[in-house]
């Protein structure tokens, strides 16, 4: 992150991360997604861990997005 505070249009400097947020959860990694959720609403959360990690992944490839 310390070089975009020089230039905003410094290049990123990695190419996967992982990331969470109300059990919702991502990795990308050059140029693609694969992502899971909770439940089947944002605002609906599964109710027990074990139930959430049956949740299905979707994969998706950010390059070739048609919704670009």
């Amino acid at each position: 992150m310390l070089p975009t505070f020089a230039s905003a249009d410094a290049p990123a400097t990695r190419n996967s991360q992982y990331f969470e947020m109300l059990g919702n959860r991502a990795m990308y990694s050059e140029g693609w997604i694969a992502a899971a959720r909770s439940g089947i609403l944002p605002w609906i959360y599964s109710e027990t861990p074990e139930t959430m990690m049956k949740e299905p992944w979707e994969l998706y490839n950010l390059t070739n997005d048609f919704s670009d």
